[in-house]
């Protein structure tokens, strides 16, 4: 384990992150990021990465819609 994958759970989703220390690691990600055409599966990750967190930001927006109407 290098430590250069960090998760967290929110939800019934799980986010990784990575940690890069390394001017290695920065490289690596890219030249992945720049020909990110090549790679249909990590797509398709980002895809669903971006329909994780709208779903997350339309839950905290009920969430504090509700608090604000318990509020009154």
């Amino acid at each position: 384990d290098m430590g250069m994958v960090k998760d967290e759970r929110r939800e019934q989703y799980t986010f990784y992150s990575l940690s890069l220390n390394e001017k290695l690691h920065e490289d690596i990600l890219a030249a992945i990021i720049a020909d990110i055409a090549d790679y249909p599966t990590l797509r398709l990750d980002v895809e669903k990465s971006k329909a994780a967190m709208k779903y997350l930001e339309i839950k905290s927006r009920e969430a504090e819609s509700e608090e604000s109407q318990e509020n009154r």
